[in-house]
Order: structure tokens, then sequence, then C-alpha cells
């Protein structure tokens, strides 16, 4: 079923670690695996390139670049591995997201086929879709909206409940401030303080406490949380851990990823 969590449940107990690990600890052990099976085959000897084509430049918003709520998906397009206006199609992202992050084709694909389908335009010649706002979310569809079935293709931005959900780490909820795309710097400083003063270790304990804590923030912030099957166990836990994943630093002394 779907679980709701009124504001009246406030002072509800925090969720316990062994709670939050056993609530995503299927999904990670899956990631974790398709990450071991891509380092059979290729030992990442090799840094990512982000020189030449490939450099960091600032997206140029005024001329309608379009960045939105996934950090991975903003980097590609910062150094040039999608589109760097930030709509992309759906053969180059999952390409890109297979090259940059190591992440298997076959889940890449299905998240590029999630992002044009529900968010973009499937129907075009060239499939694809804004990782930000509804501006730049690309040519119109070859048969039109179907007389309206398809509606307008929103980018990201517009993928609440869909891709992404409540309580992530650090954007808000969408009914609570109107804005579930931007970061909010509070919420990016206690996620980073949470590492210490030390190594600044950020592995897969913590993201599990961090997942656990907001999930309790947002018990007591948000009147219209929304957890459902898919939405809460799944897309929105799959944030922490493609962040804790592919985003990590992997040597031969962390093989994990740190």
């Amino acid at each position: 079923g779907v679980l709701g969590f009124p504001a009246a449940y406030a002072n509800v107990e925090a969720l316990d670690h062994d709670a939050a690990s056993r609530l995503g600890g299927k999904l990670a052990g899956v990631f974790h695996e398709a990450h071991k099976k891509r380092l059979l085959f290729d030992p990442m000897t090799t840094p990512i390139d982000v020189s030449g084509d490939h450099e960091f430049i600032a997206p140029d918003y005024r001329n309608g670049a379009q960045r939105g709520p996934c950090p991975g998906l903003n980097a590609l397009a910062n150094h040039g591995y999608i589109n760097r206006k930030g709509v992309t199609s759906l053969t180059e992202v999952a390409g890109a997201i297979n090259q940059v992050y190591g992440m298997g084709v076959d889940i890449a694909t299905l998240l590029a086929v999630m992002g044009t389908v529900f968010v973009g335009n499937p129907l075009s010649l060239n499939p694809g879709f804004s990782i930000g706002d509804v501006a730049g979310a690309g040519g119109g569809n070859i048969l039109g909206n179907v007389l309206g079935l398809l509606g307008t293709p929103r980018g990201l931005n517009g993928s609440h409940n869909i891709i992404e959900g409540d309580s992530s780490n650090t954007r808000a909820d969408l009914y609570v401030t109107g804005d579930a795309s931007t970061m909010v710097m509070d919420q990016f400083q206690s996620f980073y303080d949470m590492a210490g003063e030390g190594e600044g270790v950020y592995d897969f304990d913590l993201f599990v406490d961090r997942a656990a804590i907001r999930f309790n923030e947002t018990i007591a912030t948000n009147p219209n949380f929304y957890y459902g099957p898919f939405t809460g166990m799944i897309a929105r836990n799959a944030g922490y851990f493609f962040a804790c994943r592919l985003l990590a630093n992997y040597s031969s002394e962390n093989p994990t990823g740190l």
C-alpha cells in the first residue's frame, strides 16, 4: 500500500538504523553487484577525462541552458558528456551514464527511458528530455501530443512523485516549498557536516543514516509526505544509493568506494 505521514506524527520516534538499513538494503545490493560486475571487465585504471571537450563550463542560463535536481546529470552536461544545454537524447544520456559513472547499460537505459517517457518527448524523431525545466524540454513529438494524451514535456523539474520524491538528501519537498529541484544549502551543510572533522568519509552507512534523518524530518514538516511503493521505496532511496556508489572514489585501498 501507500504510506502517508501527516504533521500529527511530528513527534514520532526516530526511524532506527536497522529499519533504515532494511528499507534500502536490497536496492543497495543490486547496485553494488552491478558495480562489481563492471569492475570485473573494466578495472577503471584511467580517470574520467575532464579536459578538452570535457572541461568544466558553467551553464549558460541566459541562452536557455537547463540544470535540474540530479547532480549526476548536471555534471554530465557541465562537462559536455551530454548536450551542454541540458536537453539530451535517450541514447546520448544512456551512453554517458555508462561511460562516466560505470552504471550498467541495462539500468542506464531504463533511467533514460523513464526520463524520456514520463517527462520528455517519447515520439520525437530524436527522443529525449530536459534535465531541468519545461523551457528546455526539446522539440515536438512527430504525432503532436496525441490529442493531449502525452501532455507537455515537463523536464526533470516536473518529475515529482514519478522520478524524484519527498525526503531527498539536499532538495526540499515540493508541497512544502513549491520547489523540489533547487539545492537547499542548509540541507547540504547538515549532510556535509555528518562526516565530522576526521577524514571526511561518506560511506554506505553514513548515507543510510542520512536517509533516516531526512525521512523523519519530512514526517515532522510535510503534512503531504508521500512514500509510495515505487516513489518512496525505489526512486527516493535510489537517489541516496546512486550518490553513494556512482560518485564515490574507488581505489585499491577502498575498492567499494568512499
